[in-house]
């Protein structure tokens, strides 16, 4: 297929050839040189022969879109050409952009088409052209209130405002020199800016001056208080009798056990204004060449700067102006609006000397408690140390730290443990267990591997509850055996438990009986290993305490539990004294106490 662009140079070559007299066939005839046709050629003939002298094809086969953008870049003196200037102003041009406005206009005036369009012409155009229109002060589409354009109003709409306000024609009419002037004397430079829905509001009202404490000396005021991680909103002005509001704040950067901690600032105005962090009392906060922090606003753009600061008290001070010279021109309060936010709460440290979780477990903070490790893996990865020790960063911990194996990697170190929920780990765990039976195959096969060991002495006689369901982010599988390491006996297993969360976690339920022991084997399907949490549940009646009368739990029956009873004698059943469960505590409790005097065991 060959390329549209391909057949236009085509036909412009042909073109070439016959264009004068082309050009001779094609100009003045025709619809207007600013919109496109389906023949050659437009009305305008110096316009046309210009277009079709760059582009004949324009000429040749049809005036599109192309030769419409040509003929507003080329045509000087066509009324409503792009390259004329605005109808409301001394364009310098021959005519202007607005096609009716100019042709009236030249109407009554030739000479604003034939040699300039001057500043008669641009007063006649106020007078008699209604092309501009009133426009919507804040509309992006409306021109900018800096530049002169035919369309009322403008696109910032405080200063679009105040102009109307003083002179309506350049909201009902165009926006002309004489508004653009106006502007540049009565508008500040900026934009409003929006408080949060959340934000903290300021306390100072506006035209007063209480907080602060610093550049005006004065001792009625004092310094806000603001937590870090607030948003806040204030506002400032510029009085001639109060001079510059300057607004102080007081923050507590905490101590996240390092010795600095990184403070975020983030500072946003719709005028020239700046933030500032000082130290705090007993410094007055005025001397801003010792401030470590400083963000000054980008009309309404959000500056972020960061800084390593010792955890205390700070000040923080925000004015219109620069650093250099606090004031700027404010007209009103809500010009000059600003949001603040102060963020703390991230050590300044070396997270391969304070972290305390292990490298072979991920984790949502950075670093890991193996310095060696820990420096070792983020020279690979720094991301490690500076946003969380991830699953990646366990990996190459795993790879090129040689970490140890669980503690209950094996049987015969199986840890014990109690009902509820305890986390565990496979990583790096050998296969220490026998085969499983085949009645232990839910159609996946036998797979179990990576595995590890607990041990639970039953405290209830009937099922108990094991699994792995909710934590788990990797295939588990699960093995409850009755007797030891070597001769023990598998009595429940489980592989995939249905409605268990994620996919491939385990659930079952041994029957146990109470005081007896057992042993849980927790392995990963086909090697899968990861982290997860082991949860033990009891379903049926709890076993009853092996020695009620140890009333104080130690293990032996004596002097002390004695003088609990006497202590509880003649109370009310609730008691734990209340041996017999008679509901009062009396001389049946007393003989059951002495009846197992000393050791339970």
């Amino acid at each position: 297929m060959i390329h549209h662009l391909h057949i236009r140079a085509l036909a412009s070559a042909i073109a070439l050839v016959l264009g004068p007299w082309l050009h001779a066939q094609s100009c003045g005839k025709g619809g207007s040189c600013l919109e496109p046709a389906f023949v050659g050629g437009c009305e305008d003939v110096d316009c046309c022969t210009t277009v079709c002298a760059v582009d004949p094809i324009c000429c040749a086969e049809a005036w599109d879109f192309d030769c419409v953008q040509l003929a507003n870049q080329l045509c000087i003196g066509l009324c409503g050409a792009a390259v004329n200037g605005p109808c409301s102003i001394a364009n310098g041009t021959p005519a202007c952009d607005d096609e009716t406005c100019c042709e009236t206009v030249c109407t009554i005036d030739a000479f604003c088409c034939d040699s300039a369009w001057d500043t008669t012409c641009a007063i006649l155009a106020g007078f008699n052209c209604k092309t501009g229109g009133p426009g919507t002060c804040g509309d992006p589409e409306a021109g900018s209130c800096e530049v002169p354009h035919s369309t009322g109003a403008c696109d910032d709409e405080a200063c679009c405002d105040s102009v109307c306000g003083i002179d309506p024609t350049c909201c009902s009419t165009s926006w002309d020199t004489f508004c653009v002037a106006l502007a540049s004397q009565f508008c500040v430079k900026g934009c409003t800016i929006e408080c949060l829905p959340e934000a903290v509001q300021e306390s100072e009202a506006c035209g007063t001056r209480t907080n602060d404490p610093c550049v005006l000396g004065d001792s009625s005021s004092s310094p806000e208080a603001l937590d870090p991680g607030v948003e806040l909103c204030g506002g400032f002005d510029v009085d001639k009798k109060l001079g510059p509001d300057v607004d102080v704040f007081e923050i507590e950067i905490p101590d996240l056990g390092a010795p600095e901690t990184e403070v975020d600032l983030t500072f946003t105005a719709g005028v020239e204004a700046f933030a500032a962090i000082l130290p705090g009392p007993p410094g007055d906060c005025s001397d801003l060449s010792a401030s470590p922090l400083v963000a000054v606003s980008d009309l309404c753009a959000p500056t972020s700067v960061s800084a390593c600061l010792t955890p205390g008290i700070w000040r923080v001070l925000v004015a219109p102006g620069t650093a250099d010279e606090i004031g700027g021109d404010l007209l009103a309060c809500d010009l000059g609006t600003y949001r603040l936010r102060i963020d703390a709460a991230t050590p300044c440290a070396d997270f391969c000397e304070i972290s305390t979780e292990p490298c072979g477990v991920p984790h949502a903070t950075p670093g890991c408690a193996d310095a060696e490790c820990c420096t070792a893996v983020c020279k690979i990865d720094p991301l490690c140390c500076s946003t969380a020790w991830d699953e990646l960063c366990v990996g190459l911990a795993e790879t090129i730290c040689g970490l140890e194996p669980p503690a209950n990697d094996l049987c015969a170190d199986a840890l014990e443990i109690p009902l509820g929920s305890t986390p565990f780990s496979n990583r790096l765990a050998d296969t220490d267990g026998p085969e499983l039976p085949e009645a232990c195959d839910e159609g996946f096969g036998l797979s179990f591997e990576s595995d590890v060991w607990f041990l639970h002495v039953a405290v209830c006689d009937g099922f108990l509850k094991v699994r792995t369901c909710d934590f788990d982010a990797f295939d588990t599988r699960l093995a409850v055996y009755a007797g030891g390491c070597k001769d023990g006996e598998v009595i429940a297993c489980n592989d995939q438990a249905p409605l268990c969360t994620p996919t491939g976690a385990s659930r079952l339920l041994a029957p146990i009986v109470c005081g007896e022991t057992y042993l849980i084997r927790v392995g990963g399907f086909k090697g899968d290993t990861g982290e997860g949490t082991l949860t033990l549940e009891c379903t049926a009646e709890f076993c009853p305490p092996p020695c009620p009368a140890d009333l104080d739990g130690d293990g032996t029956v004596g002097g002390a539990d004695l003088a609990t009873l006497l202590a509880d004698w003649g109370s009310v059943s609730g008691s734990e004294s209340d041996l017999d469960g008679d509901g009062t505590v009396g001389g049946a409790d007393l003989a059951t106490l002495l009846a197992a005097w000393g050791d339970c065991s």
